[in-house]
């Protein structure tokens, strides 16, 4: 689910974000500049309309991913220490189900886009002063079209063409600087979780992550 996003997403380009994204650093993976980010957020055609997929990381070392739709906003947000999953704007309890959970494979979305960002310009989001832009192989016949704009010292808006067996257009945000903490009164009851019972993210945060099992 969303912690396979955290815990081990192995981009095109080879490098890894591992479990150091529970840490409230500035990037995920120091030998990677575009994992240096506090919003990344890209828009894709899916069935006809547009569905924008959003990751937030927090300062406290916190996660929000969020699927936007024309008329609604899913969310699932990882509380630390513990890790615990909390889910906004799903269906019931039966979407909690790898199977029906929207979230399930929303790492891939964000892989194809780090790992495209990388590619086209290795030196990372400082070395796009205004504008800039890229053409890179993919497997197959298969290439990108990448192209930058810096909006402000911190943002930039991408777009990346992806042509091959078809065309696929992606456009999107990357915002540096983490985003300020929740607050511990931020209220959970309206959100679904495995962990029943639990109303607030101070409630969350008091859970300790569970201890590793012997030999492991």
């Amino acid at each position: 689910m969303v912690k396979a996003f955290i815990v081990a997403i192995v981009i095109a380009a080879g490098s890894a974000i591992a479990s150091s994204a529970y840490a409230a650093d500035a990037c995920v993976d120091a030998n990677n500049p575009w994992t240096c980010f506090g919003v990344l957020d890209f828009k894709l055609p899916v069935a006809g309309q547009d569905r924008v997929a959003r990751m937030i990381r927090y300062s406290n070392g916190e996660i929000m991913f969020e699927i936007e739709n024309a008329n609604s906003v899913q969310r699932a947000l990882v509380v630390l220490p513990a890790g615990i999953e909390f889910f906004s704007g799903l269906q019931g309890r039966q979407d909690l189900d790898v199977r029906r959970n929207p979230f399930t494979f929303i790492d891939q979305g964000f892989n194809t886009i780090i790992a495209l960002l990388l590619q086209s310009f290795p030196a990372g989001p400082q070395s796009a002063t205004a504008s800039g832009d890229a053409t890179v192989e993919l497997e197959g016949d298969a290439s990108a079209h990448v192209i930058l704009q810096r909006i402000d010292s911190q943002t930039l808006r991408f777009q990346a063409v992806i042509t091959g067996g078809r065309q696929l257009t992606a456009i999107g945000t990357f915002k540096q600087g983490l985003i300020p903490s929740l607050p511990n009164s931020f209220s959970l009851k309206e959100w679904l979780s495995k962990e029943e019972g639990i109303k607030t993210l101070a409630a969350a945060r008091s859970r300790k992550r569970p201890a590793a099992s012997a030999g492991k």
